[in-house]
């Protein structure tokens, strides 16, 4: 197709050029008429010549007999082509296109010459003769033409047509309709003439009215705004149908359907209008799971079919028991009777057998949508005895088949027809052991006197004639044998114009004790020394004498950890160290709020039981405190987020060092360097100490089954014989922090001995001295071993100590 953007207009060997934005051009005999041809008629143009997009045209302005087109008269307009002839009122064009140019070469035709009009200021020869005049109204032929002829009328009609096309195509401009897809049918129902050529459209400036019109899409009616610009574009998009839409669900209908989070309806569905696109479809039915589709809708009145496959949220559950016949409860209702298939919605189901005789059988279980599940057979045991248990005195701790249930007096449901073990324990008693075994349904009483531990103090008080109470009680004399429960008890011992003297005391089977208290008159002044033996809270301190020593253990023992390297150390200065281990009731009046969980159901929380369940910060906290109360110098400072020992170091209470602790435990009362707290036998003898028991033997992962202490868990500290220089419990009930950070150190030299070490000064492990109530290996029960960590638990604990003023 020609891309014409100028007009060449030759005549005679002179070319005049006429661009794009020029056109259309006028053809005629006027002065204003781009194209001037020779004729008498000057009134109009005779014909306009342009170009559309590019493609050039001529449209005829006057009567059908001025303008040919090859030979062919124009009434209209028509597309001008390479090598087109024109003929105009005599005037012959000739066409030719190239360059994006169209040429018009014009020339007289044979008839007549001409010259140029635009160039001559001459009349042309060519003349029109006139006409005699003949006045009107003058005889017969005056008559006839006072007649009007069709002729004439249809000539004016046809030219009015064409004066008014002339001036709509001088008027109208290029407008491009792009309707997205094409449609079947535009129609411009306003639009005063409809000519187009494709998609292009010759329209007036204004509103117009455009109904568009596409099988299988929405009849669109707009209006439109053509403007005064040249070669406008106008883009329409036309609205798909909704489609045809049909909603199955299998295995069941009935499913309530949402369509992008609107219901729609219950399945089946059939012919439901969706609009094209992508859309979201939510299916619910009772008990099946939600399901959805993610669907696109063609549109266009076309019909669709979608199908869902809807999951049950239930499985069967099959159940089986022996005996049969046991009823099933699921979530309290009843569903039938053993063996059986039951239908479970699926999550948490709690299921219960019942048959008489028998105890009921208790399970949860996870049903899994669309997961059959079968149980193995249930095994229904014979019912349930109950056996009440009390004892002589009461308030002793049960323990049944190694767990602790609670204390006397208490009513159990045990099983039938099995052999079950009970303990009894109670502090300051023996332990009392007896089996059971009871029918299904029995009811049973179990009564047992407990048989008292008794041990003998002997008390002696300076001057006579003090009175003595026991655990608040009277007990008359101060000067006299006592005979009391192995467990810990205060004794009181005053006189009128003396200071009043209290003091813990545990007595010992088998181990009698000698207390000799001698009372200060209520005007003389304490003797030295004598408030630096007891703390504020009445604990009992030891004084300790400096010395030398090798820590560790030799190579070659036995039950010798890699961690026990020899060291040798100098002590050089005495220091205080607590008897026994910081205990619940001390520790409470720092922390009201202590109560340390019981362990696999036996207390520790004891008031005469060792604090445990404690960190080493806790226990660094409770040292500082108790410095405060006594009015000396805290020992600890926070530095970098943990505490340190404030240099040099004071007079204020705080943990003993690995050294301290080793020299107090094995060598500063000169005794022989034992093994073991007890001695040097593997075994402990009876009384040794409290260590993992046959009591203890099922709650702790190993222990002396043919050793009994009486105690499973902690006992009361100073419940068992103290070391030579009167410290108890360095060996079992708990094991005790200790100031140092963990450290495994290299062989030194007794020549060149360790001089009051306290540690490395960083690491986050802090050295554990002293085995426990849960140790019962020959390496942990030995005195040389060494433990580290940073965690509380339940069988740490610790002592005291500060250097002597």
């Amino acid at each position: 197709m020609a891309d014409v953007r100028r007009i060449v207009l030759a005549h005679d060997g002179r070319e005049q050029r006429f661009e794009a934005d020029a056109l259309p051009l006028s053809v005629g005999a006027r002065a204003i008429d781009e194209i001037r041809i020779p004729i008498e008629d000057s009134s109009a143009a005779i014909a306009s010549i342009g170009s559309l997009d590019g493609s050039p045209f001529i449209q005829s302005a006057k009567s059908s007999e001025s303008v040919y087109v090859n030979g062919e008269l124009l009434t209209g307009s028509r597309r001008i082509a390479d090598g087109d002839a024109i003929r105009i009122a005599g005037v012959e064009i000739a066409c030719s296109i190239g360059g994006n140019a169209l040429r018009l070469e014009w020339s007289r035709s044979p008839a007549g010459g001409a010259s140029d009009p635009r160039t001559s200021g001459e009349r042309s020869p060519d003349v029109i003769s006139p006409t005699p005049f003949r006045p009107s109204g003058a005889g017969p032929a005056s008559a006839a033409r006072r007649r009007v002829r069709p002729a004439v009328v249809a000539t004016w009609g046809i030219g009015i047509l064409l004066l008014v096309l002339l001036w709509f195509s001088f008027t109208a401009v290029s407008v491009r309709l792009v309707v997205d897809p094409t449609p079947d049918e535009i129609d411009l129902p306003t639009a005063l003439f409809g000519f187009h050529i494709g998609d292009r459209y010759l329209l007036r400036p204004g509103s117009h009215e455009v109904v568009v019109e596409k099988e299988g899409y929405q009849r669109l009616e707009a209006t439109i705004e053509v403007t005064r610009a040249p070669s406008q574009r106008i883009s329409l998009a036309l609205a798909k149908l909704p489609g045809s839409v049909n909603l199955t669900s299998r295995p069941v209908s009935g499913a309530v359907v949402e369509v992008d989070g609107e219901e729609v309806g219950i399945t089946p569905i059939e012919a439901l209008p969706i609009p094209p696109g992508a859309h979201r479809l939510n299916f619910r039915a009772q008990r099946h799971l939600p399901a959805a589709l993610e669907i696109e809708v063609e549109g266009a009145g076309l019909e669709q079919s979608f199908e869902v496959e809807l999951i049950p949220a239930w499985a069967p559950v099959s159940l089986t028991s022996e005996p049969t016949h046991a009823s099933v409860w699921v979530d309290g209702v009843e569903l039938g009777q053993t063996p059986g298939r039951f239908d479970l919605d699926a999550g948490t189901r709690s299921i219960e057998l019942r048959l008489e005789g028998h105890n009921s059988w208790k399970r949860e279980i996870e049903v899994f949508s669309d997961q059959p599940q079968t149980l193995a057979t249930i095994e229904l045991t014979r019912a349930d005895a109950q056996l009440r248990i009390e004892s002589t005195p009461a308030d002793a701790q049960i323990v049944v088949d190694g767990a602790s249930p609670g204390r006397t007096p208490l009513e159990l449901s045990l099983a039938s027809e099995e052999i079950h073990e009970i303990s009894l324990f109670k502090i300051g008693h023996e332990l009392a052991t007896r089996t059971v075994e009871l029918e299904p349904g029995e009811r049973r009483e179990l009564a047992i006197a407990l048989k008292p531990r008794i041990g003998v103090i002997d008390l002696i008080a300076h001057p006579t004639g003090a009175t003595l109470s026991v655990d608040g009680k009277p007990a008359g004399d101060a000067n006299q044998q006592l005979r009391l429960l192995a467990s810990p008890h205060t004794l009181v011992i005053r006189k009128e114009g003396f200071r009043e003297q209290r003091m813990t005391v545990t007595p010992r089977p088998n181990f009698p004790q000698r207390i000799e208290v001698r009372l200060e008159k209520t005007g003389e002044p304490a003797p030295s020394g004598a408030k630096e033996s007891v703390t504020a809270l009445g604990q009992e301190l030891v004084l300790v004498k400096p010395g030398a020593f090798a820590m560790g253990s030799r190579r070659g023992e036995s039950g010798r950890r890699p961690n026990e390297t020899e060291r040798h150390v100098e002590l050089t200065r005495a220091f205080y160290i607590g008897a026994k281990e910081v205990t619940n009731r001390d520790f409470r009046q720092f922390s009201p709020g202590h109560a340390p969980a019981a362990f696999s159901g036996f207390e520790l929380d004891g008031d005469d039981q060792p604090a445990s369940r404690i960190t080493w910060q806790d226990a660094v906290r409770f040292c500082n405190w108790l410095s405060r109360k006594e009015g000396l110098p805290p020992a600890y400072e926070q530095r970098g987020g943990d505490f340190e020992l404030i240099e040099p170091v004071g007079t204020g209470y705080r943990l003993p060092t690995e050294a301290e602790w080793a020299w107090a435990a094995r060598f500063a009362a000169g005794a022989s360097d034992h093994r073991f707290p007890w001695g040097d036998q593997t075994e402990p003898p009876p009384g040794s100490g409290n260590y993992a028991d046959a009591s203890a033997a099922g709650i702790v992962s190993s222990a002396l089954l043919s050793y009994r202490d009486g105690f499973p868990v902690s006992a009361p500290v100073g419940a068992h014989a103290a070391n030579a220089l009167g410290l108890y419990d360095v060996g079992g009930n708990v094991a005790e922090w200790i100031h140092d950070r963990y450290r495994i150190y290299p062989n030194s030299s007794a020549a060149t001995p360790e001089k009051d070490p306290t540690g490395p000064d960083t690491g986050g492990l802090r050295v554990i001295r002293g085995s426990s109530w849960k140790h019962a290996s020959e390496t942990q029960l030995r005195l040389s071993y060494r433990d580290y960590g940073k965690e509380a638990r339940e069988d740490i604990g610790f002592r005291i100590a500060r250097y002597q003023k």
